[in-house]
C-alpha cells in the first residue's frame, strides 16, 4: 500500500451483501484514507469484470502475459465514484 492506493482482490460465489462491501470500501476510503482501490482481474473473468462495472471501476491498464494463458486487467474504483458516493448517502446501490 502506499498513501494513495490500496490493491483489493475480490473472491465470491456471487452472493457479496452491499453491507459487507461497503464495509469494505468504507474502510479503505474512510479508515486508511486512500483516494483509490485498484483490482486485479483475470481477462477471461467475465462475470467479475461486469461486477466490478457495475460498481463503476474504471479500466486503467492491462498487464499482458501477466499470467499462465492470459492477461491482467487493472481497475480502479475511486473515492468519488457513483457507487462509493451512493452508498454513503443511501446505505444501499
Amino acid at each position: 500500500m502506499n498513501s494513495n492506493n490500496v490493491f483489493a482482490h475480490i473472491a465470491s460465489d456471487g452472493l457479496i451483501p452491499w453491507q459487507l462491501l461497503a464495509a469494505a470500501m468504507g474502510y479503505a476510503f474512510e479508515q486508511v484514507k486512500v483516494d483509490r482501490v485498484t483490482l486485479m482481474v483475470d481477462d477471461d473473468n467475465h462475470e467479475c469484470l461486469r461486477f466490478i462495472k457495475s460498481l463503476g471501476a474504471e479500466h486503467e491498464a492491462t498487464l499482458a502475459g501477466a499470467r499462465k494463458g492470459g492477461d491482467v486487467e487493472l481497475h480502479v474504483l475511486w473515492k468519488t465514484n457513483r457507487f462509493w458516493t451512493k452508498l454513503c448517502e443511501t446505505g444501499r446501490y
